[in-house]
């Protein structure tokens, strides 16, 4: 029976060394993956890091405090609410000054000179200027795509631009915006300024 006990135990630690060395081989290669993704593309390796992170749990939106601090929790109702606060956070208060139209009925203003374009030099600043590496909109265009599309992708772009500037409407998809709350962690996760955008 102690032979058998000597056994047993040499065959335990055989694989408690297995397992000791397949954990360390797993260690490596995902050290090894995380070094080659943050040198290829940093997005990749900041993917790899969150996925990582012990305890990381979907935080589920499906309920929210209403402006009296009722809870709501029909998917329709929360949605609705969302949409509210949005719509109070971005809202423009103060329509009276300057030019472009009229803000609230998209009408263009005829006192604009049709001398009054944007420029080609302006669409260049501001491509120049988009971060990489961000969402697309609803349309898909991502900023890698506008940023280096070339002198075709920009004059197409300069041309919207102006005749948007001149009929004073824009793309239906430029209206609208794909938004994911972040949570900050403080806080209760049903007040909806506890989340940044």
């Amino acid at each position: 029976m102690r032979e058998k006990m000597k056994e047993r135990y040499k065959l335990q630690k055989v694989h408690a060394k297995t397992i000791e060395e397949v954990r360390e081989r797993c260690r490596i290669e995902a050290d090894e993956r995380l070094s080659h993704n943050f040198r290829e593309n940093s997005k990749l390796f900041w993917k790899e890091v969150g996925g990582s992170r012990s305890g990381a749990t979907a935080l589920r939106m499906n309920k929210v405090l209403t402006r009296t601090n009722d809870v709501l929790s029909e998917k329709s109702d929360v949605m609705q609410r969302w949409s509210e606060f949005y719509r109070e956070m971005y809202a423009c208060h103060d329509l009276s000054e300057g030019s472009g139209g009229d803000a609230v009925t998209g009408t263009p203003d005829t006192d604009l000179d049709d001398t009054e374009v944007i420029s080609m030099k302006e669409i260049e600043r501001a491509i120049r200027s988009l971060k990489c590496g961000k969402a697309a909109g609803l349309d898909r265009v991502t900023a890698e795509m506008v940023k280096y599309g070339g002198t075709r992708v920009w004059d197409s772009f300069h041309l919207l631009c102006n005749l948007c500037w001149r009929t004073g409407d824009v793309p239906d998809d430029w209206r609208s915006a794909v938004i994911v709350p972040l949570y900050k962690s403080k806080g209760s996760h049903l007040e909806l300024d506890q989340f940044s955008m």
